[in-house]
């Protein structure tokens, strides 16, 4: 499988007045590519989760307890509950078709 050039997605999928090369690069370096056949459970209500999930390619199916939506190329998933230590997921993601993500480890909370 291709590699993905990571700087050239997140620049599509960031908010360009809000990130520069720099910032960009600095998450760039911050991502890993996973891909997920159909049905893979990426994240479980309850799990510890840090991690943001950007969607390059597939589908998320996002469901927190009461209603069910899906993610598609160019969604930014961030799982946890605001607030809570260490974070927990509030949101279970499964993938409905084969997706592609890019995996933004972060240790603040803030938006990448």
């Amino acid at each position: 499988m291709e590699h993905l050039d990571r700087s050239a997605i997140l620049r599509l999928m960031l908010p360009q007045d809000r990130y520069g090369d720099e910032e960009i690069a600095e998450i760039a370096e911050r991502c890993c590519e996973l891909w997920y056949r159909v049905g893979t459970v990426l994240v479980e209500r309850g799990q510890p989760v840090d991690d943001w999930l950007v969607v390059v390619d597939g589908e998320l199916e996002v469901s927190d307890g009461t209603r069910q939506w899906a993610a598609g190329p160019g969604a930014i998933v961030h799982p946890s509950q605001g607030g809570a230590e260490p974070a927990r997921a509030a949101i279970r993601l499964v993938a409905t078709r084969p997706t592609t993500v890019l995996q933004i480890s972060t240790d603040r909370p803030e938006r990448p």
